[in-house]
């Protein structure tokens, strides 16, 4: 008897036999070492010389949105509302469709954000998410702009990122309205 192992690779991909492939509808080419190359048809991502990019023509795409929302806070109190506030615009991005990326939520976890150095790295990281990773950025403006969001939105605009303004009641506005 055959061997017949499965091993998954990213964004919905596998290497399974053509029979099972066919069977569970996936797509693919057979590949050149044995096994079936497949990748599920709803998946946002497809393989292009070994990368893997966004299906930007068909309609299921998914973009990787920067979620833009302040952190900072004078009291521990108010840093716990503006953390659930971020969450609560993630569900919504995730509701939307998108794939919400935010760094806020993610490196205080582990960094120390009254430490200046800790900070910057934090912010060095998050930039480089939103330059490398994320499609769009979605800005949540219920309590203005922090400085923090300020470098963020000037990043996103330099690299020509679809930018989105929401209001506290997670609307989207105008930025010609809000003098943005």
């Amino acid at each position: 008897m055959k061997k017949r192992g499965i091993s998954t690779s990213f964004a919905g991909g596998a290497r399974v036999p053509r029979d099972d492939a066919r069977e569970y509808g996936y797509v693919g080419n057979y590949g050149a070492n044995g096994g079936y190359v497949v990748e599920k048809e709803n998946v946002p991502y497809q393989c292009v010389n070994g990368k893997y990019l966004p299906r930007e023509n068909k309609p299921d795409h998914t973009p990787v949105v920067y979620i833009c929302s302040s952190y900072e806070g004078s009291s521990a109190a108010e840093v716990r509302g503006r953390i659930r506030q971020a969450r609560r615009y993630c569900r919504f991005a995730l509701r939307q469709k998108a794939v919400p990326v935010a760094p806020h939520l993610l490196y205080p976890q582990f960094l120390d954000g009254e430490d200046i150095h800790e900070r910057a790295l934090g912010m060095y990281c998050a930039k480089r998410l939103l330059y490398h990773v994320c499609e769009e950025v979605w800005v949540f403006m219920e309590d203005g702009l922090s400085d923090g969001m300020k470098e963020e939105l000037d990043l996103a605009k330099r690299l020509g990122r679809r930018i989105r303004f929401f209001n506290g009641g997670i609307r989207e506005v105008d930025p010609d309205e809000r003098g943005l």
